[in-house]
């Protein structure tokens, strides 16, 4: 099984694209958080002590040259290759922050932002129903429009002011979605991929010891990748415990 879970993770290394994103674990009642990095093809979970971006920069290594989609978690930001980040992130974040406070959902870059990530992920939809002239014109004035509002006249509120110098400091990891087909402008797939493994969470309260969390991680990984790659939970259990005693444990 180890030998399958260094796999995954080489497989994910050598892969073009990457979403990440982690929550909270528990091993013996303490703290530690479950990173999942996902594509189509495979997820590979990891359970670690850390929060931070020396996590993700461990298990994508630092020859990663493809995109990884996450949210705006600083942990994030030094990864090498290129980034997406998760407009569905900033899409809740106006709205929580507008339904916290009116003052925010009636100033211009309330509506003008949440209407440009709806535009955008609108846009990227219609991928195979444009011909290429008419896609790139819509998807160039959108990056106009995004400009236009990260450089905007200042803002009177402090979190509009706070997002605009966000829209300014990932101008490029905002559109980057925008020109390639594969990728998504959210992290709706790194979030699909932590959902079973936060309601084993609810239901166990997390792990009993480092060993059984690291049994954990590499087992839910190959069996989460067989699934999507069409091989049955089932089958797949077989043939891992199969190839183990062939294996003698290793």
């Amino acid at each position: 099984m180890d030998g399958k879970y260094r796999d995954l993770i080489r497989r994910m290394r050598a892969g073009a694209h990457v979403n990440v994103d982690e929550t909270g674990w528990r091993i013996d009642g303490k703290h530690f958080w479950l990173w999942a990095f996902t594509d189509p093809t495979f997820t590979l979970y990891h359970v670690d002590e850390s929060r931070g971006g020396k996590v993700p920069r461990k298990l994508l290594g630092r020859a990663f040259g493809g995109t990884v989609t996450c949210d705006f978690y600083g942990a994030y930001d030094r990864l090498n290759g290129h980034k997406q980040r998760c407009l569905t992130h900033l899409l809740r974040e106006v709205k929580e922050l507008g339904e916290a406070d009116s003052s925010f959902a009636n100033c211009p870059l309330s509506r003008k932002l949440s209407r440009w990530c709806k535009e955008a992920l609108r846009l990227k939809k219609r991928w195979d129903e444009l011909d290429d002239a008419a896609y790139e014109m819509k998807a160039s004035r959108l990056e106009d429009r995004l400009d236009q509002l990260a450089a905007g006249p200042p803002q009177d509120h402090a979190d509009a002011k706070r997002l605009c110098k966000r829209l300014a400091r990932h101008r490029e990891e905002l559109t980057r979605f925008l020109w390639d087909e594969k990728l998504d402008g959210t992290n709706n797939a790194a979030e699909r991929a932590l959902r079973p493994a936060v309601v084993m969470r609810k239901i166990t309260g997390g792990s009993r010891s480092a060993a059984g969390a690291a049994a954990w991680m590499k087992l839910a990984s190959l069996l989460r990748t067989a699934d999507q790659r069409g091989l049955g939970v089932y089958d797949a259990t077989r043939k891992l415990i199969t190839e183990y005693w062939a294996s003698g444990g290793r």
